[in-house]
């Protein structure tokens, strides 16, 4: 035969995480009233009162006045039962809540860490033409493939945006060098393999589960810098003609060099790569 388990009051403030005062308090207003000791007076709480206890607390918890809760635990049509099904839905809910708040604030530290990092991929571009693009961007119902990329800047580090526009600057003016060449000449298409490097590395960066551009995915890319007003700015802003003459040599790239060697260069710049 076991024997109940009996808290001092002391105890029970340990169990409950509250404190004496406030059991004594409860007593005080008959919310909950332990068993006098005969010989010494001293308060007892047995398994009632702990149940009792832990139903005040997740009241409290769900934001219940004292009174309110005392009016539902003395009420005469009071259900132990239902009390804790209303009270896990009523919880269920607040996570629920919870949640929706947790989601928008992800997604506006996204939002404001993506800026930040577009700033300082950006960071050798006039002010007035980002606006320009982030106003073209904004009445499209389509982000496009530059659109697209821009979402997701955010799962970038400070010191990976950095290198991404060391990297970007660097081609940009190595290849406005070259715009006198033709696009499929050996020189030209070196400098369009680092442009291939640079595009995977930056992928593989912003994208979980990127698998390395294909060959329709760099012609794609190749037609976005003729299509796509946006994209088009870009690159001219490094050298007039500069977006149709990439745009040439990375189609002639993707035909002559990425589509035989796809296996191996769709790896470059992967984390293990």
């Amino acid at each position: 035969m076991s024997i109940e388990k009996v808290y001092t009051v002391s105890e029970l403030s340990r169990l409950a995480g509250i404190s004496v005062r406030t059991l004594h308090y409860y007593d005080e207003i008959g919310l909950l009233k332990p068993i006098r000791r005969v010989d010494n007076g001293f308060r007892e709480y047995h398994h009632e009162h702990v149940v009792m206890l832990q139903q005040v607390l997740l009241y409290r918890e769900l934001d219940f006045s004292i009174a309110k809760i005392k009016e539902i635990l003395t009420n005469d049509s009071y259900d132990l039962l239902k009390a804790f099904d209303d009270q896990k839905l009523m919880l269920l809910e607040r996570i629920s809540q919870t949640q929706l708040m947790i989601d928008s604030i992800e997604a506006t530290m996204k939002n404001v860490k993506g800026k930040l990092n577009r700033d300082i991929l950006f960071g050798d571009i006039p002010k007035e033409k980002i606006e320009r693009w982030d106003g073209i961007q904004k009445d499209r119902k389509d982000p496009g493939l530059v659109g697209s990329m821009f979402q997701d800047l955010a799962n970038l580090s400070e010191s990976e945006a950095k290198y991404h526009r060391e990297q970007s600057e660097r081609f940009h003016k190595e290849y406005s060098k070259l715009l006198v060449l033709a696009a499929n000449s050996k020189t030209v298409q070196e400098q369009v393999m680092e442009h291939y490097k640079i595009m995977n590395t930056f992928l593989y960066g912003i994208h979980d589960g990127f698998t390395g551009i294909g060959y329709n995915g760099y012609l794609q890319f190749a037609s976005s810098i003729l299509d796509d007003e946006v994209s088009f700015e870009m690159h001219e802003h490094y050298g007039l003609g500069l977006a149709e003459h990439l745009n040439e040599a990375m189609i002639y790239f993707a035909e002559h060099t990425l589509k035989d060697n796809l296996a191996e260069l769709r790896k470059i710049g992967s984390r293990g790569k």
